[in-house]
């Protein structure tokens, strides 16, 4: 999945502008990288995917993403909560903002994506116009917001309080 997106029609030659200039998409589902690379197109900014952990630590590696968006399912040893501690952890305040998408609505896998300090958590289906408001979000972080956001889409209004739990 990895390789040239430039070759592969995901980013136009030159395409990296003010803002966000790198998004990662890591998902093991070629038609989401896909979807993803369509719904970005229009966004000025160099976009590599990854099909899974091992792939997406290399990318990151030597391309370090401003945005990571990041699927939880994940093949392998290791999934996208994991990597996503993995990335907070490592770099610190230079750590990319990270929003985990899944197909998993309940509190509790949104609690776990906030656990891993993830940024934000987008429910698939999503909308091309949330993903432009992650970005939009992502930009005024990049300008020194210090915390631009917590999305979970649909639950935008109040994310999971601490020592709530929800039963039944």
């Amino acid at each position: 999945m990895g390789g040239d997106d430039a070759e592969a029609g995901l980013v136009p030659e030159g395409c990296a502008g003010a803002g966000v200039g790198r998004i990662l998409v890591v998902d093991d589902d070629p038609l989401m990288c896909k979807l993803m690379g369509a719904m970005l197109r229009e966004h000025p900014a160099q976009l590599r995917v990854a099909g899974d952990v091992a792939e997406a630590r290399a990318v990151i590696g030597r391309f370090r993403p401003q945005v990571v968006f990041l699927d939880v399912a994940m093949p392998g040893p290791c999934d996208g909560l994991d990597l996503c501690r993995e990335l907070k952890a490592a770099a610190g305040a230079a750590a990319p903002l990270v929003i985990m998408i899944s197909g998993r609505n309940a509190l509790a896998d949104i609690d776990a994506a906030l656990c891993a300090s993830a940024d934000g958590y987008l429910l698939k289906p999503f909308s091309a116009t949330q993903v432009q408001g992650v970005l939009d979000a992502a930009e005024a972080w990049l300008l020194g917001s210090p915390r631009p956001f917590r999305h979970y889409w649909p639950f935008d209004r109040h994310g999971p309080q601490p020592g709530v739990t929800v039963t039944g």
